[in-house]
This record gives structure tokens, C-alpha cells and sequence, in this order.
């Protein structure tokens, strides 16, 4: 069973389509908002509706030829200190993400994402032995990734199957520029 999603083009302003297509595949490609920061808002409240409870504040993603992202999940626990104030940036219960195009690379790049349900629900049926350890065992889930991005360098110990997430995501290699917005948010369906 492939857990692959080749996600369908839906105009953003077709609410119901867009929100069925969540439903049913876990991904939409929205097409007709502007190339801002501000859509990237306007299309969380727009999938969400009332649903919505918090938006996190987007990042921005240059790169100039780079290797591959490898599938994750954008669930990272950070917390900042404004003026001495604990201030919550990312959030491990965090269960959408929005990435917004704004400069395509001459070649490569390209996004995809995985359906962690599927492949979860399918690892469970087929070998029981991974689907226990991705259920029970704890682990380091920043591992490699300690003070990259100004993620914290303190470990976050979990298993890696916890969350809300049910897409996973990374990106192609690519030549040339790429700059990406990603935006991820908190709906009422989180734990």
C-alpha cells in the first residue's frame, strides 16, 4: 500500500470542496491566494473555519541548491523568553501546516507528503514489531536536529507516534533558488 498523496488543485475559496479533500486524502493544493504572508492566515481560517484555535508564526524557508528534506512532522515543543515572558512559538499538539510556494527553483524541489494514518493503521496490520515500537518506545525526536533552525538543544523524548499529524512532509533536492512560507496552526480536533 502506497501512503503516498498526490493532492488535488482546489480553489481556496471553495471551502467545501477543500474541506472534503482534507477529509477524505489528509491534503489540498489551494490555488488563487496572493503570495503573501497574510494568505498563508487567510487559508488556515478559510480550511479551519471556526475550528481554528491557534495560528503559530509563519517561517520563512530560503535555499539555494540543497539536498533533500527528509518526511517529518512539524510538531516541535518551543518556547521563547520575550522580555523575560515564556512565550510559546511552536507547539507539539500543532496538527495543520500550510506551505506556501513564493520562488520555485529552476529544477528539483518538489514537495511531497505522506499519509501518516495510513501508513500507521497499514504498519499495525502488516508488522506488528515496527507498529509497537513506533507506538511504545520513547525516543529522541529532535536526534539530529538539536540547534537547527533554533530548535533547543534539550532533547524531546516521545514516541513517534503521539500526535494529531496525519501528513507528513519533505522536499526534493533541488539547483537554483527556492523560497518557501510555512505556517502551522492548532485546531480544535488537537489533544
Amino acid at each position: 500500500m502506497s501512503c503516498g498523496i498526490l493532492p488535488d488543485r482546489v480553489d481556496g475559496q471553495d471551502t467545501d470542496r477543500l474541506r472534503h479533500l482534507l477529509t477524505e486524502t489528509g491534503a489540498a493544493i489551494l490555488t488563487g491566494l496572493a503570495a503573501t504572508p497574510d494568505a498563508l492566515v487567510v487559508a488556515a481560517a478559510l480550511t479551519l473555519g471556526h475550528r481554528l484555535r491557534q495560528v503559530f508564526p509563519y517561517r520563512s524557508r530560503p535555499s539555494r541548491d540543497a539536498g533533500p528534506v527528509h518526511l517529518h512532522a512539524d510538531s516541535f515543543d518551543v518556547v521563547v523568553h520575550i522580555g523575560g515572558v515564556p512565550v510559546r512559538r511552536r507547539d507539539p499538539d500543532e496538527d495543520y501546516v500550510f506551505i506556501q510556494a513564493v520562488q520555485t527553483p529552476g529544477s528539483g524541489g518538489e514537495s511531497f507528503v505522506a499519509d501518516a494514518y495510513r501508513f500507521a493503521n497499514d504498519c499495525g496490520r502488516r508488522d506488528p514489531d515496527p507498529w509497537d515500537f513506533l507506538t511504545s518506545a520513547d525516543v529522541d525526536l529532535y536526534g539530529k536536529w538539536a540547534d537547527l533552525r533554533g530548535l533547543p538543544a534539550v532533547p524531546r523524548v516521545g514516541r513517534h507516534v503521539e500526535h494529531h499529524y496525519r501528513c507528513w512532509h519533505g522536499r526534493e533536492g533541488h539547483s537554483g533558488e527556492r523560497f518557501v512560507r510555512i505556517l502551522t496552526v492548532r485546531s480544535a480536533d488537537a489533544r
